[in-house]
Formats: C-alpha cells, sequence, structure tokens
C-alpha cells in the first residue's frame, strides 16, 4: 500500500545514516526515529541486535522494515504526512547520524544542512540519498593539494543529476549517475523533479561503460583538477592502476609515452590516451597500437582491412539495445510525466575513439 511504502521509505532513508561506514563485523546497528513536534518531540531507538551473516544491504532492509512496522503499527506515520514531517526525517537523521559523524563527514565543520535563502545544501542530499553528509557529487574522495574534498562513496540506490553540471558549476560522478535502481532526483534552479525508467536498461551497465568509466578513474587519480591531461612522467603511475604495466612492459613504456605525447609538450591528453587504453584493455598489443595509432576498426572476429594492420579486439559487443525510454516527472502538485528516448554509446563508438572525458 502506498502507507507501507512510504514508511518503508523513511526507514531506508535512516536505516543508511545508520549503517554508513559502520564496520561489516559490527555486531549491531540502530536508528532513531523523531516523531512530535517543537513542543514534545519523542525519540524512538529502534536496533537490529544481531547483524551476523548480512551485507551491508540486508541490515539496512531489515531495519527499515522494522521502523515501518513500528510507524503503521503505532499510527505515527501521519506525522510524517503533515506539514513539517520532512523536518521529522531530517531531526531523524541527525539522531542516528550523530553530530560527530556528520561534521566528520563533510568537508569543514562550516557546512550546514540548509544553504543560502533555506534551500537544502548538498550534505543534506547526500544524506537522504546515500547515508553519508559529504560535501560534493563526484565519486569517492578528491585530493586538492592537501585538502580532502569528500564525495559519493558508492552506488546509492536512487541517483542525483543537476542542472549546475550543465552550467559547469559541478561535475557528478557515475555513482550517482549509475544508481542501483533506475530513479534520478534531479535539482533544477528552483525545485527537485524526478526521472526514472520502467526497466533496468537505463542503469546496465555495458562492457564499453566499465571500460570507459575505468580509464576516466585512474586518469583523474592523476589529473586531479580536471585539466584534461597528465604529465608524460605519471603514464606509468595511471597504468599501473588499470594493471597495463605486464602488456606494456618497462621497455614499451617510453614508446607509448612519446606516441601519445602532445605536440612535445610533454603532457598526454585525454583523447590519445583513452584511444590508446581502451584498444589494450579490449585485446589489442602494444605493437598493433604503436603501429596504427588512433586509426583502429572494432571487429567481432578476426580480419584485416585494406590500408590498416590486422586488429583483434577480445571486446564482447553490447546487447543491451541501441535505445531506452526515461521519464521525467516535473515535480510539481500538477505536473505532467514527459517520456523521451535516450540513445547509447555503443561499443563501436567507444573503443579506440574520441570520448569526451566528463559526461553531461
Amino acid at each position: 500500500t502506498e502507507d507501507r511504502s512510504l514508511a518503508m521509505a523513511i526507514g531506508a532513508v535512516l536505516a543508511r545514516a545508520g549503517v554508513q561506514g559502520v564496520k561489516e563485523d559490527e555486531p549491531s546497528a540502530g536508528v532513531r526515529v523523531i516523531t512530535g513536534d517543537e513542543d514534545a518531540y519523542v525519540s524512538k531507538g529502534i536496533w537490529l541486535e544481531n547483524t551476523t551473516g548480512l551485507d551491508k544491504a540486508g541490515v539496512v532492509q531489515s531495519l527499515a522494515v522494522q521502523v515501518a512496522e513500528y510507524l503503521l503499527t503505532s499510527n505515527l506515520l501521519a506525522e510524517f504526512k503533515q506539514p513539517g514531517g520532512v523536518l521529522l526525517i531530517v531531526h531523524g537523521l541527525f539522531a542516528t547520524r550523530g553530530y560527530e559523524q556528520i561534521v566528520d563527514d563533510m568537508d569543514d565543520d562550516g557546512c550546514a544542512f540548509t544553504a543560502q535563502w533555506g534551500h537544502c545544501s548538498q550534505e543534506l542530499i547526500n544524506l537522504l540519498l546515500t547515508g553519508c553528509a559529504t560535501s560534493n557529487v563526484f565519486d569517492g574522495i578528491m585530493d586538492m593539494g592537501g585538502l580532502q574534498m569528500k564525495g559519493c562513496i558508492e552506488r546509492p540506490n536512487i541517483g542525483y543529476l543537476t542542472q549546475l553540471e550543465a552550467l559547469r558549476y559541478v561535475q557528478t560522478g557515475t555513482y550517482y549517475k549509475t544508481p542501483l535502481q533506475p530513479i534520478w532526483l534531479i535539482g533544477s534552479s528552483s525545485h527537485f523533479s524526478i526521472m526514472f525508467s520502467l526497466d533496468e536498461k537505463p542503469i546496465r551497465e555495458s562492457n564499453s561503460d566499465k571500460i570507459l568509466e575505468r580509464c576516466r578513474r585512474a586518469f583523474k587519480t592523476v589529473d586531479g583538477d580536471g585539466d584534461g591531461f597528465i604529465q608524460m612522467t605519471s603514464l606509468r603511475e595511471v597504468l599501473v592502476l588499470l594493471d597495463l604495466m605486464e602488456k606494456v612492459t618497462e621497455e614499451g613504456l617510453p614508446r607509448l609515452a612519446d606516441s601519445l605525447e602532445e605536440a612535445g609538450c610533454g603532457i598526454i591528453l585525454w583523447d590519445g590516451f583513452w584511444k590508446a587504453t581502451s584498444r589494450l584493455l579490449t585485446g589489442a598489443g602494444l605493437e598493433s597500437v604503436l603501429a596504427t595509432g588512433s586509426e583502429v576498426t572494432v571487429v567481432e572476429q578476426e580480419g584485416k582491412e585494406e590500408g590498416k594492420a590486422e586488429t583483434k579486439l577480445n571486446f564482447e559487443v553490447d546487447e543491451l539495445g541501441d535505445s531506452f525510454v526515461l521519464y521525467h516527472y516535473n515535480g510539481l502538485r500538477s505536473g505532467t510525466v514527459t517520456p523521451f528516448l535516450v540513445q547509447r554509446l555503443s561499443a563501436e563508438d567507444a573503443v579506440g575513439a574520441s570520448v569526451a572525458m566528463e559526461t553531461a
């Protein structure tokens, strides 16, 4: 029913905040449910005493069920459906996560749950979606000259996209773009809206998706500022992250670096790096990459094309379909649901070809 779904959703939000960052072998886990009003708040602790044999998702599910049962049997769910119900969830998140842990989640202790004009801050959005009040939307932790900036720590159940990325204010990571469920919260200039799919096609990662993201993450580890290039001397570090040094070898490393160097500047651009490493990761040998440069044909079986060196890529061509349908609900009380078609990048389009360092 609608009430049970709402109660389970509240339970899951609180449970993620209680579980996130807890050691796998922790014997118990719990949340605090806040009800009442500013004159008489009531805090109810709900604990899962034995977590043996449960992974993080199992603990979250078990706690969510207990919270839902408590809200439904005690007739307290109605309080969350009234004006101020959202604040009860925020209070519960704060009590469950704890002040010290929330401050530790954030980039600095000057962060807050509300931003300018009383809008919801990114820290609160992240806490609601991931259970951790980090301050950014990129993947993992980014070292900015000694300052540790924290983003989304793992793939969440529900994703997050923002208009600010189109304006180039932020870069949303793939964790938020490829959530566990095909549902995305979308931040716009005035309000939040929802995008979703009726099947899992949008979040099923193809082989080309996985290889592309693996290369992006390795490249960004060195290119922390997002300039789109790395120093030639850093190539070995990135290849180690991709487990390619055994194929490239110490003897072949200088040759590969020289072939990728941009106009004698001592740097390697993302475009050339991707074209070479995507082929190395899909079966091409170093000599083939050096001989053909960016000229490559992705084939399903061995063969030779006139004017190009023979190349056999052990790459499984994606069979997820060329397109899928997404639906957008504009978030307004009398809003509408709008369907639109999305085209997927194929393996032939991605491997050995120009692909942007960042995705919109």
